[in-house]
């Protein structure tokens, strides 16, 4: 790891993320599971009505207050 950086575990993202989704979108059910990798942050949801580009703006800040995590993110919102 170079100096200066760290990395978030990935528990420690999906409790963020499940957090974030019970304030913004409680009449919803709670995504399914939600696996991190290489800045890619991928959300399994049994209900889509998000608009994805609400969501990752919404959700960026959630983890910038939450975990101070201001890099790049990529996200995806998948159906099961």
């Amino acid at each position: 790891m170079k100096k200066g950086s760290f990395s978030i575990h990935e528990a420690l993202v999906r409790k963020v993320v499940h957090q974030f989704w019970k304030e913004e979108y409680p009449e919803e059910k709670e995504p399914t599971d939600v696996y991190c990798s290489h800045q890619k942050i991928e959300i399994i949801t049994e209900e889509r009505e998000q608009d994805l580009e609400a969501v990752e703006e919404k959700l960026g800040q959630f983890l910038s207050k939450h975990l101070g995590y201001e890099k790049e993110y990529f996200i995806s919102l998948i159906k099961k």
